[in-house]
């Protein structure tokens, strides 16, 4: 696909910034959910058992299957501990606001670390798939890093080939 056609491509345009407001609203959330946590620890576990209790109430394997995840997931997190999964949010959720701000203003020497910050993030996202080869949630997540990914690169090897003014 060459520069021109990439850049003229209203649906590679439209998918990028979707994928970029999308990624965006994901770390907000990340951010937001681990500041609440520092602020509220004891809340996760509330939530946890509230909808972990509320979905045994269903009689379909559906739902069950679903409370059994939540309570892998609030064991998880307690004997883990909460610190390791607030530092995380924060980290990451402020880490993709940065790397989604570089990327819309088109800060081009700034593509090279978000595709560093991205290809790190699966990584561990592959390792986590490798320890656990049921985890939905991180497969979801994994697919939308690798089309991310993906758009990334060809949106940085189309803007590096436009001469300067035109940034």
């Amino acid at each position: 696909m060459s520069v021109k056609s990439l850049d003229s491509n209203k649906w590679f345009q439209f998918t990028f910034k979707a994928g970029l407001v999308i990624k965006g609203f994901d770390g907000f959330v990340e951010l937001f959910a681990g500041l609440l946590l520092v602020v509220t620890p004891g809340v996760l576990h509330g939530i946890l058992s509230a909808v972990g209790t509320s979905m045994e109430y269903h009689h379909d394997s559906l739902h069950h299957f679903i409370a059994d995840y939540i309570a892998r997931l609030d064991d998880d997190l307690a004997r883990s501990g909460l610190l390791f999964l607030i530092l995380f949010l924060i980290g990451h959720g402020t880490l993709k606001l940065v790397l989604v701000y570089c990327l819309l203003k088109n800060i081009v020497r700034a593509y090279p670390y978000v595709l560093a910050a991205l290809g790190v993030f699966l990584l561990y996202q592959f390792y986590v798939l490798a320890q656990d080869i049921t985890a939905i949630g991180m497969w979801l997540f994994t697919l939308f890093d690798i089309v991310i990914f993906v758009l990334v690169t060809l949106e940085y090897k189309s803007l590096k080939k436009l001469p300067v003014s035109k940034l």
